[in-house]
């Protein structure tokens, strides 16, 4: 049997299709079954997954075509030397946008690039 789920995040419907075996029970108080033991891999690979898929709905919620979006770089003078410096240079920067915007919704991403 097929089932389907549907996800609302703003004007985004996601409708995932599923299947469910013939014999099972659909109800909500069910509980779930001991997953078989997944290996460290397989468990990242499955949170990333649901963190992008999280974050993608997050800003589909929040955001629309109307809003800003900025992508911020550095030149090759002013690199930062770590990554946690980077994450500081970011943390500063949002904190005085949420200065001088108290009612702005920011979201903020920081990727790291190796040459």
């Amino acid at each position: 049997m097929r089932c389907l789920k549907k996800t609302r995040s703003g004007a985004v419907c996601e409708i995932e299709v599923y299947s469910v075996p013939d014999g099972v029970k659909l109800t909500k108080n069910t509980e779930p079954k001991p997953q078989n033991v997944r290996i460290d891999e397989e468990k990242a690979r499955y949170n990333n997954h649901k963190s992008q898929k999280r974050f993608i709905r997050l800003v589909n919620t929040n955001f629309t075509s109307t809003g800003y979006y900025v992508t911020l770089t550095y030149d090759n003078e002013h690199l930062p030397e770590s990554y946690a410096e980077a994450v500081k240079n970011l943390d500063n920067y949002i904190r005085r946008l949420r200065y001088s915007n108290p009612h702005a919704k920011i979201v903020a991403v920081t990727v790291l690039f190796s040459a």
